[in-house]
């Protein structure tokens, strides 16, 4: 996700990530946003939707809260993809072995 790029899209109830990459990015984007889609969608007041491109991914953010939105709007997509406390058992387990490379259990 080092070298993955993002464009927003802003409108009056959505924030649109498009994410791009080639090579090993693309792979990670498409293995990660997917599945902290869903891991957000229900830990969050957002509303979330990923869908696979041929050169990445687009992440489709929607809430009837708009201070939600002002609040994903000012994160950006990097800042979303860090939302949350399910990152440190994750990459405990990652960091022992305990899972593959990046695979999500929580998809």
């Amino acid at each position: 996700m080092l070298r993955a790029t993002s464009k927003t899209t802003v409108a009056s109830d959505k924030v649109v990530f498009t994410i791009t990459g080639s090579g090993r990015t693309l792979k990670a984007i498409q293995t990660m946003v997917p599945a902290h889609s869903g891991v957000l969608s229900r830990t969050t007041a957002w509303k979330i939707k990923s869908e696979l491109t041929d050169t990445g991914a687009i992440m489709t953010i929607t809430s009837n809260a708009p201070s939600a939105l002002k609040t994903v709007k000012a994160l950006g997509f990097f800042g979303v993809m860090a939302t949350g406390a399910h990152h440190q058992p994750h990459h405990l387990a990652m960091a022992k072995g305990a899972m593959g490379a990046h695979a999500h259990a929580h998809n």
